[in-house]
């Protein structure tokens, strides 16, 4: 198995890259992050950043 980093391909700005999931994401599946989130079965929950990407960095 490569380690090597994913090659970048430059896009125009304001252009939707791709995730590491091969696609662009859905408002739909924020509003599932914030929706876990704010429920009684995270109440335990605290002080966590929790990254909805797609595994997309920047």
């Amino acid at each position: 198995m490569s380690m090597e980093a994913p090659s970048v391909t430059a896009r125009p700005c304001g252009t939707p890259s791709p995730s590491r999931l091969g696609r662009v994401g859905h408002p739909e599946e924020i509003a599932d992050a914030i929706t876990a989130l704010v429920s009684d079965n995270l109440r335990w929950v605290t002080g966590e950043n929790v990254e909805v990407s797609g595994g997309v960095l920047i």
